[in-house]
């Protein structure tokens, strides 16, 4: 298979510097992948490696340590 999905980070809000995590799971499991620890990088690629739907988890951290999330569904066919 030879879908890439790329995650674009930002965030707003608290002190800059911000660094993200990303990870990702199949929809049906429990445990999550890591692809990036906390980095600054906003730029995450990963490749899927079934047909099935992802929840991805992002994660953003500012400066002073105060963490925000938000996640989305993708589904890969």
């Amino acid at each position: 298979m030879k879908i890439i999905l790329t995650v674009n980070c930002s965030a707003t809000g608290g002190k800059a510097p911000y660094q993200y995590m990303v990870q990702y799971k199949k929809e049906t499991d429990t445990k999550y992948t890591n692809v990036q620890a906390y980095s600054t990088n906003s730029t995450v690629s990963f490749k899927p490696m079934k047909k099935v739907n992802y929840l991805v988890l992002v994660k953003a951290k500012d400066s002073k340590g105060t963490v925000a999330s938000t996640s989305f569904m993708v589904r890969v066919q």
